[in-house]
C-alpha cells in the first residue's frame, strides 16, 4: 500500500485518510477480483453452449450422410429431394454468411450471439421431430444459417 501512497504523494494526509485511501484500494481490489471471477465463470458456460452445439452439428453431420437409405424410406422421398436435404445446408451457411457481417455492424454482439445460439439450437432439435420435407428442409436451412455466428 505503501508505493501507491508514494505515487499519490499523500504524505501530508493524517494517518485517518491514508487508512481511508489503503480501505478504499482494497474494497477496489476485491472488486475487480469478484468481477473477474464471473466473467470467467460466463466464459465457461459460453463454451459448455458452444461445445454442446458443436456435438449436436456434428451428430446432424454424421447421421444424415450415414441414414439417407432409412430418410429416403420412411419419408418416401425421390433422389432428387434428399439430395437437397443433404445440401441446403450449405445455401444457409452461405446466406449467413453474406448477412452476418451487417448484423454483427448494426446491433450488440452479446446479443446477437445468444440468440443465433438458440435458434441454432432449436433448429437442430427440429429436424428429429419434423416429418414433413419442407420442415426438415428447412431445419437444415437454419442449422447452415446460424452455424455463421
Amino acid at each position: 500500500m505503501k508505493k501507491y501512497l508514494k505515487k499519490l504523494k499523500f504524505y501530508e494526509f493524517s494517518e485517518k485518510h491514508k487508512k481511508t485511501l489503503c480501505t478504499n484500494l482494497n474494497t477496489e481490489k476485491t472488486l475487480m477480483r469478484s468481477k473477474s471471477k464471473v466473467q470467467k465463470q460466463s466464459i465457461k458456460k459460453i463454451y459448455y453452449v458452444i461445445a454442446f452445439c458443436n456435438i449436436l452439428v456434428n451428430l446432424d453431420h454424421g447421421i444424415i450422410p450415414a441414414a439417407t437409405k432409412e430418410i429416403k424410406t420412411d419419408l418416401q422421398i425421390a433422389e432428387v429431394e434428399l439430395g437437397l436435404l443433404g445440401s441446403i445446408v450449405y445455401g444457409g451457411l452461405l446466406l449467413g454468411s453474406l448477412v452476418a457481417g451487417q448484423i454483427f455492424q448494426k446491433f450488440n454482439s452479446k446479443s446477437i450471439i445468444t440468440t443465433t445460439i438458440s435458434a441454432y439450437i432449436l433448429s437442430l432439435l427440429m429436424f428429429p421431430i419434423s416429418k414433413d420435407i419442407l420442415l426438415l428442409g428447412l431445419s437444415r436451412f437454419l442449422v447452415g444459417f446460424f452455424q455463421v455466428k
